[in-house]
């Protein structure tokens, strides 16, 4: 959740554009008015893979983002009540692939996409960003040909991994059973991931699904906030995620910034994360 005032809502100029067969691979796009070759932020939303909606990208203030010459999309993805991982980083990636395709009908320059997202949004555009290039240059389907490779990446109130194992050693309390992780992976609600065997199939898509697990030296850089209200034992959005993510990356000589929503002017990291963008996208 956020807690930051929107601005203007401004009405998408495409909407609900189909990327996938699924009634939730759909996009909505809003072109830059002024620039018709213009870098984009596209927005995952949050809801632990199990809910949310692309509108919730109202609250990232579009309308300073198109005053900043950006253009921005908003995508959905489907959840895990219809499938669990790797639908959702799968179906992200192919938007993204499916908006870099029509770039030059779009009004965007297609080697300046940069991916931004809430909590599960933030562990997609991790995923997406973390990720070896998806693009499949022998594949019949032109869209498939297009890179998955972006520019930046934000994530905010934000997981660094989806294994229970490593976020019982991160945050104190019983986080690491929240309920979203054990549909991501289709494991049922009653599994404990302290006492419960893993099987090698779940441990090997716990590895494939990330973030931490995909670490590399080509990570673009990062933008990470995380709310101090959420320093507290079993939440499953603890600053400590953030910050076990800055220390590794630290070790890797890779780029980040790492705050809390009290560094920011009312808390409005928005205005943070569009500065970032600016800078290296």
């Amino acid at each position: 959740m956020n807690d930051c005032p929107t601005t203007e809502i401004i009405k998408p100029d495409l909407i609900n554009i189909r990327y996938g067969d699924h009634k939730r691979q759909v996009y909505d796009f809003w072109k830059n008015p002024q620039h018709s070759n213009a870098p984009l932020l596209i927005y995952i939303h949050g809801g632990g893979f199990m809910k949310g909606n692309k509108d919730t990208a109202q609250r990232m203030h579009i309308d300073r983002w198109l005053q900043d010459g950006f253009a921005f999309a908003s995508i959905h993805y489907r959840l895990t009540d219809s499938a669990p991982f790797p639908a959702q980083m799968h179906d992200a990636a192919r938007a993204l692939q499916h908006i870099r395709f029509h770039a030059q009908q779009y009004g965007i320059d297609p080697t300046r996409i940069a991916c931004a997202g809430e909590s599960a949004g933030s562990g997609i555009s991790q995923w997406i960003g973390f990720h070896d290039d998806l693009a499949d240059a022998n594949n019949t389907d032109p869209i498939a040909k297009e890179s998955t490779r972006i520019k930046a990446i934000g994530a905010l109130n934000m997981q660094c991994t989806y294994d229970p194992r490593i976020i019982r050693e991160i945050v104190p309390g019983d986080a690491h059973q929240h309920k979203a992780m054990k549909r991501l992976f289709n494991v049922g609600d009653e599994f404990n991931w302290d006492n419960d065997a893993i099987s090698d199939e779940v441990d090997a898509r716990m590895q494939a699904c990330g973030p931490l697990s995909l670490l590399n030296d080509n990570i673009p850089p990062v933008f990470m906030c995380n709310y101090l209200k959420n320093e507290t034992a079993g939440n499953i959005h603890h600053p400590n995620l953030a910050r076990h993510l800055a220390s590794i990356l630290d070790k890797h000589g890779l780029e980040y910034e790492c705050y809390l929503d009290t560094d920011f002017t009312d808390g409005d990291f928005y205005d943070g994360l569009r500065m970032f963008m600016r800078k290296h996208v």
